[in-house]
């Protein structure tokens, strides 16, 4: 499927990205500040410096404004994720990519974007072994 081809070089985008900026929806979701922690916590967990960026429409002149930050996972409901944006010039990876670039959890191919899903799942107790 080249969709998920595509969603899977944000795996790699967020594997190298040192900077990482979570998007919390302005208008909310219910598990935005869950799925923030979870992220945060995985995150630095891996070594990378997270900043939180509460927005309402996401866009390239609004994420322009942070030069620092490599990579922007969005934390919006999956109706408003920007999965087709091309305008970006910095990746928007989604909550899924981030885990699976932390190693939490494994690409099998089923692409999960309810954000429920994501945190009914328990974190690792250790970080995955380098390879």
């Amino acid at each position: 499927d080249a969709w998920l081809l595509r969603r899977h070089r944000f795996v790699e985008l967020a594997r190298s990205a040192g900077t990482v900026g979570l998007l919390i929806c302005a208008t909310g979701t219910s598990h935005g500040r869950a799925l923030a922690d979870r992220l945060e916590f995985l995150l630095r967990r891996g070594g990378r410096r997270v900043y939180r960026f509460v927005i309402g429409r996401v866009t390239p002149e609004k994420l322009g404004n942070f030069p620092d930050v490599d990579c922007f996972v969005s934390l919006a409901s999956p109706e408003d994720f920007p999965f087709e944006a091309r305008d970006f010039h910095v990746p928007i990876a989604s909550p899924y990519e981030v885990e699976v670039a932390l190693g939490a959890r494994e690409w099998t191919g089923s692409y999960i974007t309810d954000l429920e899903e994501l945190l009914m799942d328990p974190l690792p107790a250790q970080p995955p072994a380098e390879d």
